[in-house]
């Protein structure tokens, strides 16, 4: 048994024990790990970090375009060629809902197009302007 608890701290406790902090209130370091982690994870993951952390609307913008041509539709193609190898049926998948967010980017990629000599018909295919099936 250990001895001199009653004499050197207060309630039997040694009295080189003192608390630091009681509940969750983590130093400053662990909290910096965390975000450094969260974003390390999320690009890890294909996601853009800038979608999650506070920052301007051209960032989150540009960081939705990032996700949504590099990471979304990469992973649907390659879903969709071994849905059609194992269905043997023709399957699409449409993002064109989610690129509505992009139509500042889309309409300046339009303009560059038109008055680079571009036809319109064809500037408008190539920047996601004309959808498909849509009457003239």
């Amino acid at each position: 048994m250990a001895t001199g608890w009653a004499v050197e701290g207060r309630s039997g406790a040694p009295a080189d024990w003192t608390p630091r902090r009681l509940g969750f209130n983590p130093p400053e370091s662990v909290a910096t790990i965390r975000e450094t982690m969260f974003r390390e994870l999320l690009a890890a993951a294909g996601v853009p970090p800038d979608l999650f952390v506070t920052g301007g609307q051209t960032a989150k913008r540009e960081a939705l375009r990032q996700f949504l041509h590099s990471t979304l539709q990469r992973m649907a193609d390659v879903i969709r060629a071994e849905a059609r190898a194992k269905l043997a049926a023709a399957i699409k998948f449409d993002f064109s809902g989610l690129y509505a967010s992009d139509v500042q980017g889309r309409a300046r990629a339009f303009q560059s197009m038109v008055t680079g000599g571009m036809d319109l018909e064809r500037a408008a295919a190539l920047s996601g302007l004309l959808i498909e099936g849509e009457p003239d």
